[in-house]
């Protein structure tokens, strides 16, 4: 029997609650933060660059305010979107790479004679000739932004594989299954990280591999369309809880 007064537990209770709900907000707010400002930084990068074609285009060649915008937004799209094409190339290279070289390799000789061309334009129009060198900077962003949406589609892809079957399961397992897919019918599913912190779990590859055994085997329903996983329980949840 414990010792301490109900008080003790109640204050004790509701003051970790509340050290809890504070380092969720400043955890949550410097994460957001992190993301918030490392896009930031990449779509602002080709700026200077955009500016500088823009200008040179109202000044040197008497563009129109739309037209100018027109032709500085293409200049830089146009390296953005191949930039683009050659990682997706990149990422059949590593698939098959006999069929994929040569595509990749002319698709990164494009994006270098496209940024070429931008510079080549910006020294022929800009009599501040260091003003050249702004497209690289716009190069260094695309592949930047290009290699973190690389990532995140390769992450998403490694999420969505189904775990092996395995039929044989022991009795710890199925417990630990059962746990998990009582925290998802609760509502409380967060995230992979989350949900391993909550129920003490040893990795959140763990509660990866049985939330998918457990979506695999019609218990839960994972909705991947948003930032992060959205889970609920599915039609077999009450026949797996009572041991069907």
């Amino acid at each position: 029997m414990s010792d301490k007064t109900f008080y003790q537990v109640s204050f004790e209770l509701h003051y970790n609650a509340l050290l809890g709900m504070f380092r969720h907000l400043i955890t949550q707010f410097a994460d957001e933060s992190v993301e918030i400002a490392a896009r930031a930084v990449a779509l602002a990068a080709p700026l200077p660059n955009a500016i500088n074609m823009y200008n040179v285009a109202m000044r040197d060649l008497g563009y129109g305010a739309f037209a100018a915008f027109a032709f500085a937004l293409t200049l830089e799209i146009v390296v953005f979107l191949l930039v683009e094409v050659s990682l997706k190339l990149w990422d059949g290279y590593l698939l098959r790479p006999s069929r994929f070289r040569y595509p990749f390799y002319v698709s990164i000789g494009i994006v270098l004679i496209a940024t070429s061309v931008v510079m080549g334009i910006v020294y022929w129009l800009e009599p501040h000739k260091i003003m050249a060198l702004l497209p690289i900077v716009s190069l260094c962003s695309f592949v930047g932004i290009g290699l973190k949406r690389w990532d995140e589609r390769n992450q998403n892809q490694a999420e969505n594989r189904i775990v092996p079957v395995v039929r044989t399961q022991n009795d710890e397992t199925i417990d630990r299954r059962k746990i998990l897919a009582t925290y998802c019918n609760d509502g409380r599913f967060e995230s992979l990280q989350t949900a391993a912190n909550d129920l003490s779990y040893t990795s959140k590859t763990i509660v990866r591999n049985d939330l998918l055994w457990l979506e695999r085997e019609g218990i839960v329903h994972i909705d991947r369309s948003g930032r992060t996983m959205a889970v609920n329980v599915n039609g077999q949840y009450e026949t797996f809880m009572n041991g069907g």
